[in-house]
């Protein structure tokens, strides 16, 4: 568990996305869950943290993809916990619906293969829209970054400038930083670029992403050099 600032942390290594811890007055939040065949692996770097589950208040996911979403039911049920989602992404993390475009196929794969681990999200007790702020760390923006899925969201914090990327840019330990890839995995390829650029309009010091390390200070600077979308 990897400390980024007083009351944020980093989970990573559990499977390919990256779960975020977020203290608070009470207890803790998290975004995203991870796999859901390293559930326990992840409640056992969290307690092992001094972060015991019964003190986990909300899960926040940036989208409805079996990576960011898999370990919610089981620490719901070992929590109590309330999740929240942008509305977008809401029936597909409940498998009301399949979603269109290139990751169809692989989502009814997905839902069929989280139904029988029985790891289906049964509810999401709180419905998050586009430019809302979310009560913790001070404040964060929800940014609905629609190109990956329709209800992904990025969230920002103005104060400590910190980004949260979720899969519209990865820092890939090979290629480094790249906006889309795989495309397979994006409702509108396109779309992703688009929201990269929108992301990139804000000032930013912490990026944090789902799929690879982070970049502590001055991460605006570093990120355009490498990312040209204008």
């Amino acid at each position: 568990m990897k400390k980024i600032l007083d009351s944020l942390y980093m989970i990573s290594g559990i499977g390919e996305a990256a779960v975020f811890v977020i203290d608070k007055q009470d207890g803790y939040c998290l975004i995203d869950t991870g796999i859901f065949k390293r559930t326990n692996q992840l409640i056992s770097i969290l307690e092992s943290n001094g972060h015991p589950v019964n003190k986990l208040r909300t899960i926040y996911l940036t989208h409805c993809h079996c990576d960011h979403i898999g370990g919610t039911a089981e620490l719901v049920k070992s929590s109590g916990a309330q999740v929240a989602a942008h509305s977008g992404d809401i029936p597909f993390i409940l498998q009301e619906k399949v979603i269109s475009g290139p990751y169809h196929d692989m989502m009814i794969q997905e839902q069929r293969v989280m139904k029988q681990f029985d790891c289906v999200v049964s509810r999401v007790d709180i419905t998050c829209h586009d430019e809302e702020n979310i009560q913790i760390l001070g404040g964060l923006k929800v940014i609905n970054v629609p190109g990956h899925t329709p209800g992904s969201m990025a969230l920002y914090q103005p104060d400590k400038k910190i980004m949260f990327f979720g899969d519209v840019i990865r820092n890939h330990p090979k290629r480094g930083l790249v906006v889309g890839i795989p495309e397979r995995f994006n409702v509108d390829t396109e779309q992703v670029k688009v929201d990269a650029a929108r992301l990139l309009d804000y000032p930013i010091e912490y990026a944090l992403f789902s799929h690879g390390d982070p970049i502590i200070g001055n991460a605006s600077a570093v990120i355009q050099k490498t990312i040209h979308l204008h």
